[in-house]
């Protein structure tokens, strides 16, 4: 007995050893694209792990995170609201820009310093405080700005949309994970309240050291988590999440954008504010002209409401040949220090926000 259970667990070790080196072979050679271990405990157990019934999911205040891929290893260190930047005061008699977003204000891939917004205040002189946050639509940014940005004193607030993802965090219709609590605009426009969805979650994900190790040492972990997710959103109606991107979107979809963007310029009184719309890389893809994107209905509904917009697709088009390849991270779907950096070319030439002092 004691044979045959020394030589299951040998025979399952051995499994476990040949999946891992399978794994880590099939990741090296970019056939499969999933963050690798960083052999490293120090970190938070997840990148958005506390629950916050104001606006979401949120990661730790004063933690960091390590992300590795294929083309990238980036630290993410957080401050005392958990926003990725340094700590601000409150009060300030100096002119300041308030950066809100998700994961492309945020920065998700590169470091501090190449991000559009840190450029920003490198070339002009005038800070630039960023409230972007991964895995946060155009209402969850609202409430950012109502709950916590706005006591910062500020000029110009910068909006940044991307419908891809914008659309299906602000519908409550769509299923995510039970414990991401996200505010959504439920009703019909413009008569919407403002509810958590779901209604029922837990404060904060359960910690498992197991887990943390487990994601940190190895690569199966994440592999089956992925294999694991996409047959869940294969598979499940609760969980399917419809095509919505720059040229596919329904009105209602719509509508909660444009809720959002009235409620923070109702909320930032005399101030400028403009809103970025950003394509993906798919959609920059997609062989279509900007006549069929959401730029056209955005940029008329800003214009309607004192609102600056400023759309980023023939921006990317126009600026390369290859804008996927020369803009975005080969790993990734966001964008490469050389996307900050165009981005942030464009805001000073197109934005009317800032002087230039060369």
């Amino acid at each position: 007995m004691l044979k045959k259970l020394i030589s299951f667990l040998f025979y399952f070790m051995f499994s476990l050893i040949l999946l891992e080196v399978g794994v880590y072979f099939m990741v090296k050679s970019e056939q499969l694209n999933i963050i690798m271990p960083t052999y490293a405990m120090g970190d938070s157990e997840d990148f958005l792990p506390e629950r916050s019934y104001i606006y979401g999911h949120r990661h730790h205040p004063n933690s960091s995170y390590t992300v590795k891929k294929n083309c990238f290893e980036t630290v993410y260190r957080f401050n005392d609201l958990g926003f990725r930047d340094e700590v601000h005061t409150a009060r300030s008699d100096k002119s300041r820009v308030l950066l809100i977003g998700d994961s492309f204000t945020e920065g998700l891939g590169v470091n501090e310093d190449e991000r559009f917004g840190d450029l920003l205040e490198q070339r002009t002189g005038r800070i630039h405080i960023n409230f972007g946050m991964a895995d946060k639509g155009t209402t969850q940014a609202f409430t950012i700005y109502k709950s916590i940005a706005s006591e910062y004193d500020h000029d110009v607030v910068i909006f940044t949309v991307f419908p891809v993802n914008d659309f299906i965090d602000d519908d409550p219709s769509i299923g995510k994970h039970e414990e991401s609590i996200r505010p959504c605009w439920l009703g019909d426009y413009p008569n919407y309240t403002l509810q958590f969805v779901p209604k029922k979650a837990p404060a904060n994900k359960a910690s498992s050291q197991w887990k943390h190790f487990l994601k940190r040492f190895t690569y199966t972990y994440d592999a089956l988590y992925f294999l694991k997710e996409q047959l869940k959103m294969s598979f499940s109606k609760d969980t399917a999440m419809p095509a919505s991107n720059y040229f596919s979107f329904t009105e209602s979809q719509l509508n909660r954008m444009k809720y959002s963007l009235l409620k923070i310029k109702e909320l930032s009184k005399n101030r400028s504010v403009l809103v970025v719309s950003i394509p993906s890389h798919l959609d920059l893809q997609s062989n279509k002209t900007i006549e069929e994107s959401i730029e056209g209905p955005l940029s008329k509904f800003c214009s309607e409401n004192n609102i600056g917009f400023l759309g980023l697709y023939n921006t990317f088009l126009e600026a390369s040949a290859d804008p996927v390849k020369d803009f975005y991270l080969s790993c990734d779907s966001h964008w490469n220090p050389r996307g900050h950096q165009l981005v942030a070319e464009t805001l000073l030439k197109e934005s009317n926000l800032y002087t230039i002092i060369d």
